[in-house]
């Protein structure tokens, strides 16, 4: 399929290990390639190896679009969309890695652009002998302006599907419910799930997208995501969203080292190869996979683990990034497939595999902490973080377990959860130094 990559086992990538910052964000889920590549943008570039990780994630999950369905079991399929928002404050590179490595994807709207163009100058000529003339479609793959009437239109000339791009996500927020209250929510809520869309207003009547796939990368500095999390209207639209939030990052000085053209040439095989797997023809046409009898035995175990600890922890913040995660991490798992895939030449998708679904599992895992952490905002803007902590808290705990919790999310210290476990009346101390939930 066109340029090669160089082979996995190549002394030309980089060792991981030796040059990856100590980070959450469970890397090794990427294809030794794309490893590299973020390493090297991380040493020469300064940026953040969690924000190109997320760029990845986003671009693969675009360029799959409707072209991928998985059959989780019968009944219950899904596609590729996924919505993931980069958090940080001002001044630490949070959309230069989206430019560089969604750039390939820029060059392609570009070129795509420049067609309609011309087709747009054909039209016109035409049209003045042949009043019937069909105005030409403009392909589009991104949008980084836009509203609800935008993206009905947009996505019905482009069924197989398209990403959000947002350096700013307020602007994207500040869209919502301009003319009506919640509507705006409920109804991003339907187009990250995906599927059959629709909506009536007067001032357009009837619109509706028959299988929609929508996804959204951006960035947000914390105070803004914080208004968000204060004015949410309980839709679970906050719930849908997969926040990257880096502990620890530092201003840098600049390297005189520079990124090879070998790198930045590996991003744009990389988009060619996952560009010219999944090209969208119609729904008669999309690849229809499923788990292998073995990557499915690990998700159905993984969601026997995360049902065990919403019982333990009885915990509605919990509760609600728990049950979305159980319906995403198949799309995970679909971009990580289709990332290896790109990766080996395996240029057509036959199934979903282990590899894929043990890189779901514990992407999935770190998702849910940065939900948990992005929640812990909230007590950060002095709301009471008293109960933000006890809503973290399993069912029944002991002293340690409470402290942790409280240092893990800056909501107090040892000695202020110590004051806590004296005074809540929600606790009922079982035995010394064990505690049980109301």
């Amino acid at each position: 399929m066109g340029q090669p990559l160089v082979d996995l086992n190549s002394s030309i990538w980089l060792n991981a290990d030796s040059v990856v910052k100590k980070t959450d964000f469970p890397i090794d889920i990427f294809p030794i390639q794309v490893q590299s590549i973020i390493n090297e943008l991380e040493v020469k570039l300064n940026f953040p190896l969690e924000f190109s990780s997320a760029s990845f994630l986003g671009l693969v999950s675009a360029l799959i679009g409707n072209q991928l369905e998985l059959e989780v079991k019968k009944g219950w399929t899904t596609r590729s969309g996924v919505s993931i928002l980069q958090v940080c404050d001002r001044g630490h590179l949070k959309s230069q890695p989206m430019r560089l490595i969604l750039q390939p994807l820029i060059k392609m709207e570009n070129k795509l652009a420049d067609e309609y163009d011309k087709k747009l100058v054909e039209f016109k000529e035409n049209l003045k002998e042949d009043k019937n003339t069909e105005p030409p479609k403009q392909d589009r793959m991104s949008m980084h302006r836009f509203s609800p009437e935008t993206i009905f239109g947009i996505h019905n000339n482009n069924p197989k599907g398209l990403i959000i791009i947002c350096n700013e996500a307020k602007g994207w927020f500040g869209t919502f419910n301009q003319y009506s209250n919640n509507a705006d929510e409920a109804l991003w809520c339907d187009l990250i799930d995906g599927g059959y869309v629709t909506r009536d207003t007067i001032s357009h009547g009837h619109q509706r997208i028959k299988q929609a796939c929508v996804s959204i990368l951006g960035g947000i500095q914390p105070s803004e995501i914080c208004k968000f999390l204060e004015q949410n209207t309980e839709n679970g639209l906050v719930d849908r969203i997969f926040f990257v939030y880096p502990d620890d990052l530092e201003k840098k000085e600049w390297t005189e080292d520079e990124v090879t053209d070998f790198t930045l040439n590996q991003i744009q095989i990389i988009f060619n190869r996952l560009y010219d797997s999944f090209k969208y023809s119609g729904e008669e046409y999309v690849q229809r996979v499923k788990y292998t009898s073995e990557a499915k035995r690990k998700v159905f175990d993984w969601q026997k683990k995360m049902k065990a600890l919403v019982d333990e922890k009885d915990d509605r913040i919990f509760t609600g990034i728990e049950a979305k995660a159980e319906t995403f991490i198949h799309r995970f798992a679909m971009i990580l497939e289709a990332l290896h895939g790109a990766c080996e030449d395996k240029p057509v998708i036959t199934e979903i595999g282990e590899t894929a679904i043990d890189g779901a599992i514990r992407l999935m895992n770190y998702f849910i902490d940065q939900g948990l952490k992005v929640r812990r905002l909230i007590g950060l803007k002095g709301l009471n973080k008293k109960d933000l902590w006890f809503d973290l808290l399993p069912k029944e705990f002991v002293t340690k377990e409470a402290v942790v919790t409280a240092k893990k999310y800056e909501l107090g210290s040892e000695r202020t959860v110590k004051n806590w476990l004296k005074t809540e009346k929600r606790l009922v101390n079982l035995e010394h130094g064990k505690y049980k939930k109301l």
